[in-house]
């Protein structure tokens, strides 16, 4: 008996996003689609194009007539990874899904995720060890400060050193797809979920010579997005900050007055008003600042309409293995 047959019961659902990756994308679906084909009897790989300009729809175009059960959706704009992924993940149809990001993700460790995503039922995170050691100290410096401030501070934080390399359950997926601003921080809703959460080490393995990323920018950005979109603190913190510097104010001036009182006028020499009022100004404008952060990161994910577009569908030649073998399946009505 093959090693698949024990997981005849499970349709096994695959999903990458390819961003200009023509480099990269033959040899990601070819070894994909072999671990798959050796390991299951019902699968699908879904190939999200986040609108590659480099003609990686030519390249998959070219797999798609030799390669079994896969599905192609390119979308018409770029979006931000987490949108695109959210784009596969709402049109799979399987019992077990897996995220994978082609750049770094060893393919030949899906069916160790799908196997723990099946124990636990719920959520499967992909931890990149020692992945660390590949960035620059200002990024790890920065991490570690966000992580922190996020968990004692805010209550968020994802999961340390989590990539896309994921295992859903179909359960956990659904809860997943009804979660208001569900196509951002993925990594974060699947925390919040109530299922079963699990974590996976493995090591990142590089299919080209160096990692794409984040820039600086967008990584502080991701980083205020995910604080923003996902806890309401960060007005409580502000709130209570305005609170007491209204309060020192209030004492503040309750003193003047008294020493005005009992100095007949010459207690302003004792304080600075400018440097007080430049200190309430900054305040003033800190919570301004917060404020239309949290409102901008709470419009994104209420804003009308749909996030993405898909501009292109397309399928291999065989989506279905083993066709005349499937029970449910009639080629004319009785």
């Amino acid at each position: 008996m093959t090693e698949h047959r024990l997981f005849d019961r499970y349709f096994i659902s695959v999903v990458a996003v390819l961003t200009d990756d023509r480099d990269i994308a033959g040899a990601f679906v070819r070894e994909t689609a072999a671990v798959l084909a050796q390991h299951y009897e019902n699968y699908e790989l879904v190939l999200v194009d986040n609108h590659s300009t480099d003609g990686t729809e030519q390249v998959v175009a070219d797999l798609l007539e030799r390669e079994e059960c896969v599905r192609y959706i390119r979308l018409s704009n770029r979006y931000d990874i987490e949108v695109a992924m959210c784009a596969g993940l709402e049109t799979v149809i399987g019992d077990i899904v897996i995220s994978i990001e082609p750049q770094c993700d060893p393919a030949d460790l899906i069916p160790r995720f799908v196997e723990r995503t099946i124990e636990s039922g719920g959520v499967v995170y992909g931890i990149r060890a020692r992945y660390d050691a590949t960035l620059p100290m200002y990024y790890r410096v920065g991490k570690r400060v966000f992580h922190a401030l996020s968990k004692m501070v805010f209550a968020v934080s994802p999961p340390r050193d989590a990539g896309f390399f994921m295992g859903l359950s179909r359960a956990a997926l659904n809860a997943l797809l009804q979660i208001k601003g569900k196509t951002k921080f993925l990594r974060v809703f699947g925390a919040r979920l109530g299922f079963g959460a699990s974590s996976l080490a493995y090591d990142v393995r590089l299919r080209r010579d160096r990692m794409r990323g984040r820039t600086a920018a967008e990584s502080v950005d991701y980083g205020l997005a995910v604080i923003f979109t996902n806890s309401p603190r960060p007005l409580r913190v502000v709130s209570w900050f305005g609170l007491l510097a209204a309060l020192a104010n209030l004492v503040y001036a309750g003193v003047v007055v008294a020493l005005g009182v009992a100095q007949g006028g010459g207690a302003g020499a004792l304080f600075s008003t400018s440097l007080r009022t430049s200190a309430m100004f900054f305040l003033l404008f800190l919570m301004v600042s917060f404020f239309i952060e949290y409102v901008t990161r709470s419009g994104e994910n209420t804003r009308e309409g749909p996030l993405y577009h898909v501009d292109v569908e397309r399928t291999s030649n065989v989506m279905i293995r083993n066709e005349q073998a499937k029970t449910n399946v009639c080629d004319s009505a009785q």
